[in-house]
């Protein structure tokens, strides 16, 4: 038998599944920058995630309101919250790098060393294997997410130590700040992973 709940439940899983859609979306934009473009239209996955955010949120209250979840529901209710959140964060880094690109007038080819593109194509694969576990709520999941994040840290800080040896004018100020905004994607897969493993198990 469907429980009222679960109706409701179905309208936010679409809405997350929604989000990650375009949060993919927005990091494989940044693998085929065209400036002005690809600026447009990762402003455009940034605005559509911030105002599915909204709907997921006032979703989530009326869950409350109306159907008081307790245990794993509940669970699952406060944890689709602050995942919808890390989502919207994600399309907008990957925002945030495209500005800076176009700030600076530069593309990628121009710029990305073999450091940079391995690192885009790892937080890609970071980002699918987050939206796996989201559909899957899977703990093995969740936890490679977690090293992976561990691995994107270390490569971040490796690169920034490197950095401050680097003569590369605009392109060597550019990457930098793309590898930043990769390490706090990478953190917020990481986030989502915590909520998995908190919907799963109760705690992160």
């Amino acid at each position: 038998m469907v429980r009222p709940i679960d109706l409701a439940f179905q309208k936010l899983e679409y809405i997350l599944k929604e989000m990650s859609i375009e949060a993919l979306k927005s990091m494989d934009l940044l693998t085929y920058f065209k400036r002005q473009q690809t600026v447009k239209d990762l402003k455009e996955i940034s605005d559509r995630l911030r105002k599915l955010k909204e709907e997921a949120g006032t979703l989530i209250l009326e869950i409350i309101v109306r159907y008081q979840p307790a245990a794993t529901d509940l669970r699952f209710v406060k944890s689709s919250l602050e995942i919808t959140y890390d989502l919207y964060r994600i399309s907008r880094y990957s925002y945030d790098i495209a500005l800076a690109l176009e700030d600076a007038n530069l593309s990628l080819e121009e710029c990305l060393d073999e450091d940079i593109q391995s690192n885009i194509e790892r937080v890609k694969n970071m980002l699918n294997l987050t939206i796996k576990a989201i559909v899957k709520r899977s703990v093995e999941l969740a936890t490679e997410i977690k090293e992976m994040d561990q691995s994107i840290d270390e490569a971040y800080k490796e690169y920034f130590h490197k950095a401050l040896e680097f003569k590369g004018g605009k392109c060597a100020v550019a990457n930098l700040l793309i590898m930043r905004y990769l390490e706090r994607i990478a953190d917020h897969c990481s986030y989502i992973a915590d909520e998995i493993l908190f919907i799963i198990k109760g705690a992160k």
